[in-house]
């Protein structure tokens, strides 16, 4: 549906069952849709419950509309045809934005130009807000070159961090005047001061234990905040075409790369695939959606792992021999997450299989605190094969005296973590013959199918794919 404005409070809603990965339909019925694009931005507000959208390269030319889903309604509203219109940027792709939910703020900065477009339109950098509660655009720079700030960039990122209130830009590459591939530059780290309304670039300070030798000058990298003044770095290749590898940390505060214990990058042979992330403040953990670089044609589903900072593990969730319908291999997409509810968001792309296709599918991926039925998920699943047998044998003082113990144990931490035993508490308040009956309900016995299909979901949420049965 068109709209001025969708709602801007979030209603409540019940916490649904958590479904893992699954497909947010298209509904050409009601004909508000966004259109087919790569090289386009998201940003969430959770405290609203609207996720933004604008830009984006079609195929043919840059896109300049702007879009809200309102994730409660599972509705797209289009804000605008053409923010240039009303105040913003003009249509555009490979720009970022970033998102202030405390202050009801999004930042827009950069964009690709080709040499001809350079040529007529020049290259100066402008800085964008937008006020989520006017719904009103303003232009805080018309250079931010000129006001200390970055050169006009592609393929960098911008991140805000809420502790600093600061927008924050790393790398991407510098587009002048004459710009060509084989003279590649790439940009900085910038802040900016959104009290003070004050671009500065960031000096940091190195440590041979941080596992880097200098701050990563990239493009195509992926760049999250914890909003505590820390920016977590995965991924992207520098002017010399060469990916980086490893999880780069910098402490905005101390303006220093922080250590890294150990080198958590996830596949290093990998060396061909693309990344984004989201952080999930509640755990500390980086969620990483993995793709195919451009130019790499592949049919294999998107891989998904989730990066724990207290520890440094990575926990594989998803990945392309998964049973569950998972979205295709893309590049020029982009994600965002929903911090209410713990749920990713992804919209668009490039397929890979044809880098000229444009994809508008949507994708929600629901993960619990430990990366999606982790380990506590994998005890869980153990302790209710478990309680299964112990129910079939017949004998309820066992039955009854495992549920209170080791069962009940297992449902309250994964249900405290946000897992997969949601509505256990109101069980376990009840009868404990109630609660065995609900969780054995359907229990086809001790089949071999049955025990090599638990096998497989355990070695799955264990982060070990490809183990073997005994």
């Amino acid at each position: 549906p068109n709209a001025t404005k969708p709602q801007s409070m979030r209603p409540p809603r019940p916490r649904p069952l958590p479904a893992p990965l699954r497909a947010i339909m298209e509904d050409k019925s009601r004909c508000g849709w966004p259109p087919s694009r790569g090289g386009h931005q998201l940003c969430c507000d959770s405290e609203r419950g609207i996720i933004f959208l604008f830009g984006g390269w079609s195929g043919e030319e840059d896109l300049g509309d702007f879009w809200a889903f309102v994730i409660d309604e599972g509705l797209w509203y289009r804000i605008s045809n053409s923010a240039e219109a009303e105040g913003g940027p003009s249509p555009r792709s490979c720009h970022k934005m970033c998102i202030s939910t405390n202050r009801g703020k999004l930042y827009c900065l950069g964009r690709y130009l080709d040499r001809r477009q350079r040529a007529v339109q020049g290259t100066s950098c402008e800085f964008y807000e937008f006020d989520m509660d006017e719904f009103r655009w303003r232009v805080l720079s018309t250079s931010t070159l000129d006001d200390g700030g970055p050169d006009l960039v592609y393929d960098h990122q911008m991140v805000y961090d809420e502790s600093l209130q600061q927008v924050v830009v790393l790398g991407g590459r510098i587009l002048g005047p004459t710009s060509s591939v084989s003279r590649t530059q790439m940009s900085g780290l910038f802040s900016f001061d959104v009290g003070a309304q004050k671009w500065s670039e960031v000096q940091i300070v190195y440590s041979p234990k941080s596992g880097f030798s200098a701050l990563p000058m990239c493009m195509g990298h992926s760049v999250v905040s914890d909003n505590q003044g820390m920016l977590y770095i995965l991924g992207g290749h520098g002017s010399d075409g060469q990916m980086i590898c490893g999880v780069c940390v910098i402490d905005l505060r101390r303006r220093v790369l922080a250590e890294v214990p150990n080198d958590p990058f996830y596949n290093a042979s990998a060396s061909h695939q693309m990344y984004r992330m989201a952080f999930d403040d509640a755990t500390r953990s980086l969620v990483v959606l993995a793709g195919e670089r451009p130019g790499r044609k592949s049919s294999a589903a998107t891989r998904v792992a989730v990066l724990d900072t207290k520890t440094w593990q990575w926990t594989p969730v998803l990945h392309s021999q998964h049973s569950a319908p998972c979205p295709m291999m893309r590049f020029a997409y982009h994600l965002c997450r929903d911090a209410a509810y713990g749920e990713v968001y992804i919209f668009g792309g490039n397929a890979n299989l044809d880098s000229h296709t444009r994809l508008s599918d949507m994708w929600q991926l629901r993960l619990d605190s430990d990366g999606a039925c982790g380990r506590d998920g994998a005890v869980a699943l153990l302790r209710l094969e478990r309680l299964k047998q112990l129910y079939r044998s017949g004998d309820d003082s066992a039955v009854l005296a495992f549920l209170r113990g080791k069962m009940r144990d297992a449902i309250e931490t994964v249900e405290a973590e946000g897992g997969i035993f949601l509505g256990a508490r109101r069980l376990l308040c009840g009868g404990m013959r109630q609660v065995a009956m609900e969780l054995c309900r359907g229990f086809d016995g001790d089949s071999v199918r049955a025990r090599q299909a638990l096998f497989d979901v355990v070695a799955e949420l264990v982060g070990d794919p490809q183990a073997v049965e005994p």
